[in-house]
């Protein structure tokens, strides 16, 4: 597990206001309250009352076990009851590892913990959450984060908006692929995307439908993206 991660914490606040933005009065109200028993209830009625420290024990335990504790958490917790008791500093360490054990069942939701992490450790969203992204430098960590605000741009381009020698972009860039933290796409002159609005539309609720990311188009030769982790 990697030693504590610093969390942007005002873009997380920011990204849970619009989850819950459309969220009704009385829902909202029931989430400010907080009450772990009324939420435990509805996800594990059907098994003994858990309590925060033996729920947070069950989903750090990183194997096949916790997975039904896990699916029941995602599909039935709204994501800040998710985050407030879970604690952020330990979801920013441990959801990458967590995340792999999630059943199908679950992964439409997923997506919304996906990105509460990106923004946790990164400020944006679309960052793939693999657990590679504790093993790189810095430097490296502000390139990945260059590719994601400037999503489908060429090798070229980012050499020139890092001031580096192409040669030396694609050695970072190679090493980052590896990681599973980019992708190096060959467009031969039609657009490339990523995850285009209607793709991330059908990953929210339907309720926070509005909410957009949208991705540049890519122009001719190679071009670089985040993961599709999804």
């Amino acid at each position: 597990m990697p030693g504590r991660v610093p969390i942007n914490r005002s873009a997380v606040s920011h990204y849970l206001d619009l989850i819950t933005r459309h969220y009704s009065v009385e829902e909202k109200r029931e989430i400010q309250a907080g009450q772990w028993g009324s939420f435990c209830v509805m996800a594990f009625w059907s098994g003994p009352m858990k309590t925060p420290e033996e729920w947070r024990e069950i989903l750090c335990r990183c194997d096949y076990s916790m997975s039904a504790t896990l699916e029941k958490s995602i599909l039935y917790f709204p994501v800040p009851v998710f985050l407030r008791f879970f604690g952020l500093d330990l979801f920013a360490a441990k959801w990458p590892h967590i995340r792999g054990y999630c059943p199908r069942a679950a992964f439409t939701r997923r997506a919304l913990y996906d990105t509460a992490w990106s923004y946790a450790v990164s400020g944006l969203p679309l960052l793939p959450p693999v657990p590679s992204w504790f093993e790189i430098s810095e430097r490296e960590k502000k390139i990945v984060r260059l590719v994601v605000r400037h999503m489908g741009r060429s090798l070229e381009e980012f050499a020139q908006m890092l001031d580096m020698e192409v040669s030396e972009i694609q050695r970072i860039f190679s090493k980052l692929e590896r990681a599973d933290l980019l992708r190096v796409y060959t467009s031969r002159g039609k657009p490339m995307w990523f995850r285009n609005e209607d793709f991330l539309a059908s990953q929210i609720p339907q309720r926070v439908r509005r909410v957009r990311y949208t991705t540049p188009r890519c122009p001719e030769g190679r071009t670089i993206t985040t993961s599709p982790w999804y």
